[in-house]
């Protein structure tokens, strides 16, 4: 993933490829759940974009002072590594893929 510090989004263009199974299922018509167009999200899906939505905002300040430390060197440190680790387990975050 790459970091934008501008805060602006980078533009992707559509290749055609793309563009044309777009244009193929948006045409044809609603089918069965197994058939290859159509979609009926799981449970599983619902939960995950439930946590989607709750997430945090991105705090821009943040991002900028974090692109200020990397440019400046100070993350590139032995120490920063280690605070970097015990901080994400702390958060409890990493178990959150099981």
């Amino acid at each position: 993933m790459r970091v934008n510090p501008t805060g602006t989004s980078p533009i992707v263009p559509n290749s055609g490829a793309s563009a044309a199974r777009t244009t193929a299922s948006t045409t044809e018509s609603p089918g069965t759940a197994s058939e290859p167009n159509s979609f009926a999200p799981s449970a599983d899906l619902a939960a995950l974009l439930t946590a989607v939505r709750q997430a945090p905002e991105v705090r821009p300040e943040a991002v900028a002072a974090a692109t200020a430390n990397l440019s400046a060197g100070n993350l590139q440190t032995r120490q920063a590594a280690a605070d970097s680790a015990k901080s994400l387990l702390d958060s409890g975050d990493l178990g959150r893929g099981e």
